[in-house]
């Protein structure tokens, strides 16, 4: 029988970078490639108005521990696992708050917010 000493903190989110990175139950098992966000100086006004449609994107799941929050996303082109931290973009909405079934998203005066598998 495997006991846990009560006395041993788990580790912070940010070392559970393997189980993300590397996910067991996706087919293929290959690694998750993540690319850097562009600066948004990068983009002409007329680019960041294509892109700020609201982003097809479905959470799967979320980490939060010790004020430390990630979510995990899927997009609509593949079914790779993505994660995110609040402060990141994604299409141009930034995420503003990551709880145990939510992450809201915000672009200027607007606000989306995906629940945990919702369709």
């Amino acid at each position: 029988m495997f006991l846990i000493d009560r006395r041993t903190r788990l580790p912070a989110v940010d070392e559970f970078w393997a189980m993300v990175d590397y996910p067991v139950f996706v087919p293929g098992r290959s690694s998750i490639v993540v690319m850097p966000e562009p600066e948004m100086a990068d983009f002409t006004p007329a680019v960041l108005e294509e892109i700020k449609g609201e982003p097809s994107i479905r959470l799967v799941g979320t980490v939060v521990r010790d004020n430390q929050a990630m979510a995990l996303i899927t997009d609509d082109t593949n079914s790779f696992l993505q994660p995110v931290r609040v402060g990141q973009l994604i299409d141009g909405w930034e995420v503003e708050k990551i709880d145990n079934e939510q992450m809201t998203l915000t672009s200027g005066d607007e606000r989306l917010v995906f629940s945990i598998l919702a369709q």
